[in-house]
């Protein structure tokens, strides 16, 4: 049988050195709320995505080096 999974989306508010990142289900249920440092939010994300599965249309996000 088919399986239904939960869409969860991620927002991202940049900052120059810390962004705010919420988590929320497609129903609008907030999973996660927190600051991370804007240089690392590739790291993040790819966390997310090794504890959600492999997913067809995600994106990454590179670490980028601090000034």
């Amino acid at each position: 049988g088919c399986v239904a999974h939960a869409m969860e989306y991620v927002a991202i508010d940049l900052g120059a050195r810390e962004s705010q990142i919420c988590v929320l289900t497609e129903k609008g249920t907030i999973l996660e709320e927190k600051r991370w440092p804007t240089v690392r939010l590739g790291r993040y994300l790819e966390k997310q995505r090794s504890q959600q599965g492999k997913g067809s249309h995600r994106q990454s996000v590179p670490d980028q080096k601090a000034d």
